[in-house]
């Protein structure tokens, strides 16, 4: 377990949002600079609630996903 920690990751390079509850109590917000290390285009959206967005904010995130989602693929 303590040689992942030390291992060097390439940053993943797909778009990846991150959407944080505001008051949640079971994970830390990471910085831009941690999901730096992770993600090479990220975007970090924090909005008020706890832990459990996708259930007690359910229109508002499943709203804002879909907002991200382009409408046309290719």
């Amino acid at each position: 377990f303590v040689n992942f920690f030390k291992k060097t990751y390439t940053a993943c390079a797909v778009p990846t949002v991150f959407i944080h509850g505001q008051s949640d109590p079971f994970l830390i917000r990471p910085s831009e600079k941690e999901l730096k290390r992770f993600f090479t285009h990220t975007t970090l959206l924090v909005k008020d609630g706890g832990h459990w967005l996708p259930q007690t904010n359910s229109l508002e995130i499943n709203f804002l996903i879909k907002s991200l989602i382009p409408q046309e693929l290719p």
